[in-house]
């Protein structure tokens, strides 16, 4: 049985009560006919197994990673040591005097690129449907926004690869256009014009904006799963330009 002992000081004004448990001895602290005890944590082998083959996992991904890190470091102290600067003595250059002194090739009207970053899309597509008219006769007016869509995926595919060391931007070059080409083939516009809410103007700024806080977080977690990345930039593409077309008939043929 428990016993409870009341003790009280007085000094001056202030009064202190202390409650003090008595225990009968031998309790420890503890009621006899409570059968909890406390006893070390028991570690089951097959979790304990499991979280050695985790861990064995992530350090050779840290490992690699490393490796990763380290050759992008190098490369770029030897890129500062070997910068260089260079200059155009333009007083030597015989310029013409406009554009009346060029043969003409044909072309579209040009295409307004608004606000999006992609005039390296704009462009090179203009180049591509000028020498189809040239090498065919045939006029097609192609998708600037189909390249650019497929150029972001790649993007998004070396962003996981290279461990978030490589560019990911509106930017790019020509050569992107033809490399899309040879990897995805080519759509007329009239099929994918890059406008899934009939919108006549062009503005990536939301997009742009999306895709690189989502890219920030993949590279800030250690998120580098490439086909689930890629998922996730696809969505975000499709909700801006719209998803791609699987399947179009063209001039009587299914592409």
């Amino acid at each position: 049985m428990r016993s409870r002992i009341a003790s009280r000081f007085v000094k001056g004004s202030t009064t202190l009560l202390f409650l003090v448990l008595a225990l009968p001895a031998g309790a420890a602290g503890r009621d006899e006919r409570d059968p909890a005890v406390y006893k070390p944590a028991y570690k089951f082998p097959i979790f304990e197994e499991m979280k050695e083959g985790r861990e064995a996992k992530q350090a050779a991904l840290d490992s690699l990673q490393k490796l990763v890190d380290e050759r992008y470091k190098a490369e770029a102290k030897q890129e500062e040591e070997e910068k260089r600067s260079l200059r155009l003595d333009w007083s030597r250059i015989a310029k013409p005097a406009g554009p009346e002194a060029f043969a003409a090739a044909f072309h579209f009207p040009p295409v307004r690129q608004y606000n999006t970053g992609t005039c390296w899309s704009f462009c090179s597509t203009s180049y591509f449907e000028s020498e189809v008219a040239r090498r065919t006769g045939r006029q097609v007016k192609l998708s600037e926004m189909w390249t650019v869509y497929w150029e972001y995926v790649e993007k998004a595919r070396r962003f996981v690869r290279e461990y978030g060391h490589s560019e990911f931007s509106q930017g790019s070059l020509d050569l992107g256009t033809r490399e899309v080409y040879r990897r995805y083939g080519a759509v007329p516009e009239e099929f994918y014009p890059g406008l899934p809410d009939s919108s006549a103007r062009h503005d990536h700024t939301l997009l742009s904006r999306e895709l690189r806080a989502y890219l920030d977080w993949v590279k800030e977690r250690g998120y580098w799963e490439e086909e689930k990345v890629l998922a996730y930039v696809r969505s975000i593409l499709d909700s801006h330009l719209g998803a791609p077309p699987e399947r179009f008939e063209f001039e009587g043929r299914s592409f």
